[in-house]
């Protein structure tokens, strides 16, 4: 579950930037561009991001040590998961 909650946090906030690379991604996402951008900035959200490829699938390109479970549990990205839960998001809103 760890791991999974790690790439899926990657994932909503992918910065896109393949040509050919068709995702969803909130960053696609201009109506909710402020709140997206303070969840995004906030240090949970960050430290995950950074750090996800040291423990997924990938090699990460930096040497990071991989964000503890309890860290992740400490933290408040429940909190900051809910709020974006709130968000009413259609598909017509993404460009892909």
């Amino acid at each position: 579950m760890w791991t999974s909650l790690i790439i899926e946090i990657g994932r909503l906030f992918d910065p896109y930037k393949g040509k050919n690379k068709k995702i969803i991604s909130l960053k696609k996402i201009k109506t909710f561009k402020e709140m997206i951008d303070n969840v995004h900035g906030e240090a949970i959200i960050c430290k995950i991001i950074n750090t996800r490829n040291t423990f997924t699938a990938h090699w990460a390109e930096e040497g990071s040590n991989p964000i503890a479970v309890t860290e992740i549990c400490n933290s408040k990205l429940g909190k900051l998961l809910d709020e974006l839960n709130k968000l009413s998001i259609t598909t017509d809103m993404i460009k892909l």
